[in-house]
């Protein structure tokens, strides 16, 4: 669950990670995950930013409360994509990647840039990771 808001005198775009539930690796492991939610600004298939929460330990539904914030110009609000992943800090190696969710123009849970720049925000909501 995230909710997004874009401050024009600012140019900034708020992206506030509330939390998750029901969190599961792709191989079928039993134990409890170490997750952290990673939010990329995209333009096309190039990453701009990325930043990223804390991470939640030992659990499978974390709750996180916390904003990441993006410098990001109006103009090029229309263009970009937001790329959110959950992933399971694997303290020996590599990150496990849990799943993630694109949002943008072409894609069908579309950012409405028209609607972030007239309301100044979104309510949080909840979104399916693939």
């Amino acid at each position: 669950m995230f909710s997004l808001s874009y401050l024009p005198s600012a140019e900034r775009l708020t992206v506030v990670v509330v939390k998750a539930r029901n969190l599961r690796q792709q191989e079928e492991v039993k134990s409890d995950l170490d997750p952290f939610i990673k939010v990329c600004i995209t333009a096309g298939n190039k990453k701009l930013k990325k930043k990223k929460t804390s991470t939640a330990h030992n659990t499978n539904s974390p709750t996180w409360n916390e904003a990441l914030v993006f410098s990001v110009n109006r103009e090029s609000l229309r263009t970009i994509g937001l790329e959110v992943s959950a992933y399971h800090d694997n303290k020996l190696g590599i990150d496990d990647l849990i799943g993630k969710v694109r949002l943008g123009a072409n894609s069908e849970e579309g950012v409405r840039c028209e609607e972030l720049l007239r309301e100044k925000g979104m309510p949080a909501r909840w979104y399916s990771l693939s």
